[in-house]
């Protein structure tokens, strides 16, 4: 009796194994299916995501659209070397993410195209294609390397429009916040005045200083900036130089330097690549960094081009300046103007008399 019941057993059991085997074959396989699909699903939305964030002019979204904008950020910043920079990082004090930090710095150029995704997600084993870093929109014919000092652009005629797309950015030091809208004078807005006093004043230089907020919501600043340079530059036909000052969201042992035994802030150029005359606009931001490397070792960051817009395609002569950082004290970065100053005046005049 005991071998029967042994023998009924042990095939019921070989045969329930069996069948919950096949059981869980096919629930692997439907799941494989749904997360294959919901992977495609997602990866369709992120590209729309980000064809519209490329988009130029943008226009205000949806908040549906706003949330895929910032997840198609997180994923292009994990996998896109130096787009989301490990040196940008937001103080606690800032109202904004790192995600809408780099949206207002306008748009990513090409990441429609599949090909330049899996490019970008390989680092450094050679360069990134050119289509996302250095190439304009068009395709043109590579031209030589430009020659310093630039020659018979600027003759020291003409006006200098110094705006802020980011008029609320402010010192944490002195003001107790990153960003302040209701009082001017602790933000760079107010560093932007003593800048025009001084090209003035010192320089004999024609200066005109737009202090319109345009961040605030800090989302879109860039599109709320353009009629106003756009109205400025029917306003002033004659303008030599486009200033968009700026201070940096960096950490402070990046943006500081030591001037004449004192702490003072350094100075980063940010060139826009993607449209047609960006050279124009590297040429000026290359003549500023070795002035200023020559008036003060170590003051400049450098040049930090970017497959973005900035609205330097409005003018030949447009500079987007970060001056300082949010950990910057307002008389640290007061100390560097005399600099600027002095750097921008020999831009303006760069040409006269050669």
């Amino acid at each position: 009796m005991a071998r029967r019941i042994h023998f009924f057993v042990r095939p019921n059991r070989r045969f329930r194994s069996s069948k919950m085997g096949r059981g869980k074959v096919w629930v692997a396989a439907l799941a494989a299916v749904v997360l294959l699909m919901g992977g495609s699903y997602l990866y369709r939305q992120q590209l729309e995501a980000v064809a519209t964030f490329a988009a130029t002019p943008q226009q205000e979204s949806s908040p549906l659209l706003s949330f895929g904008k910032s997840l198609s950020l997180r994923i292009v910043s994990t996998v896109i070397p130096g787009f989301n920079d490990h040196d940008h990082a937001l103080s606690e004090g800032e109202v904004s993410t790192a995600e809408d930090h780099y949206l207002q710095k306008l748009a990513l150029n090409d990441l429609r195209n599949p090909k330049n995704m899996i490019y970008a997600q390989i680092p450094y084993l050679g360069v990134v294609p050119e289509t996302l870093i250095n190439k304009p929109a068009t395709d043109q014919p590579e031209t030589p390397k430009i020659t310093f000092p630039v020659r018979a652009e600027l003759t020291g005629a003409g006006t200098v429009l110094l705006y802020h797309t980011h008029a609320t950015e402010s010192f944490v030091p002195s003001s107790g916040k990153a960003f302040v809208s209701t009082d001017l004078s602790q933000t760079i807005t107010q560093l932007g005045a003593e800048l025009a006093s001084l090209l003035q004043n010192e320089y004999q230089i024609s200066v005109y200083h737009d202090q319109k907020i345009h961040d605030v919501p800090r989302t879109g600043a860039y599109e709320r900036a353009l009629p106003t340079i756009t109205e400025l530059l029917k306003t002033y036909p004659n303008t030599a130089l486009v200033v968009d000052l700026h201070r940096d969201g960096v950490a402070k042992k990046i943006t500081t330097t030591t001037l004449n035994g004192q702490a003072a802030a350094r100075i980063l150029l940010v060139v826009g690549s993607r449209h047609d005359d960006w050279q124009e606009n590297k040429a000026k931001a290359e003549f500023m960094h070795h002035t200023l490397e020559k008036l003060a070792p170590g003051i400049s960051r450098g040049i930090r081009e970017r497959p973005l817009v900035y609205n330097q395609n409005v003018h030949a002569g447009c500079l987007l300046i970060e001056l300082g950082g949010y950990q910057n004290s307002l008389e640290e970065v007061r100390r560097t103007l005399p600099v600027l100053a002095e750097a921008l005046a020999l831009l303006y005049s760069s040409g006269q008399g050669q």
